[in-house]
């Protein structure tokens, strides 16, 4: 009577879960020679801050004798084992001058889902796509410009995506949309692998990923993992 339980961050819909539930299921009929009511599976999400001591520590590190299949991340355990407190995410505010206008541009261009409080004191809304999320505000005087235009450089925000090759997948999605993009897809001196869009508002974008730790990291005291 095979039991699977799958730890995974929460955010996955229930059709997701449905699907790799019967994919599983079908994946233990057939390898194991069993029979579809024998078979349970469990799903259980377990958030960012828990991953390291609920599942990496206590399933992964600890249970090696039965693990079949190995992540292709490392955690630190010391680190895991001082239980410090840990920063989960980082949310950049924009402000707009048109906050339903830019909360339309992230959603239909950018692919990002949406909570409104049009309604509040603050008029904002939050964005989110995967495990990022953006705070957008409503302003109330002033004119809205980018760093570039304000500064003469930087960018407004910087995306990281879950690996390099997700920078070529986004950029191909984003050639789609109706999305100003500045530059494609390419390896700067600094050890990235980047593109840059302008958003609505004239924000400018980086989307991309270190691909060259040595370079990026050549000067630095953040070595733990990225060597």
């Amino acid at each position: 009577m095979p039991h699977a339980i799958i730890k995974l961050w929460p955010g996955r819909t229930e059709e997701q879960k449905k699907l790799l539930t019967e994919r599983i299921t079908k994946a233990i009929i057939e390898t194991v020679d069993s029979e579809e009511k024998s078979v349970s599976i469990s799903i259980v999400e377990v958030g960012k801050s828990e991953w390291g001591k609920e599942v990496y520590k206590k399933d992964i590190i600890n249970c090696k004798d039965t693990l079949y299949k190995s992540p292709g991340y490392h955690m630190d355990v010391e680190e895991i084992d001082n239980n410090k407190a840990k920063f989960q995410n980082l949310c950049p505010v924009f402000i707009s001058e048109d906050i339903k206008s830019t909360v339309k541009f992230y959603v239909e261009e950018l692919g990002f889902m949406y909570a409104n409080h049009y309604d509040k004191i603050e008029n904002f809304a939050t964005v989110y796509r995967d495990s990022i999320e953006f705070v957008i505000v409503q302003s109330r005087y002033g004119k809205i410009e980018s760093n570039t235009k304000r500064y003469g450089v930087g960018y407004d925000a910087y995306i990281d995506p879950d690996s390099v090759a997700d920078v070529d997948l986004i950029y191909q999605e984003y050639r789609t949309k109706n999305i100003n993009i500045l530059s494609e897809p390419h390896k700067t001196d600094y050890g990235t692998y980047e593109f840059v869009i302008e958003d609505i508002d004239g924000r400018l974008i980086g989307i991309g990923l270190i691909y060259d730790n040595k370079t990026y990291f050549k000067d630095s005291n953040y070595i733990n993992g990225k060597t």
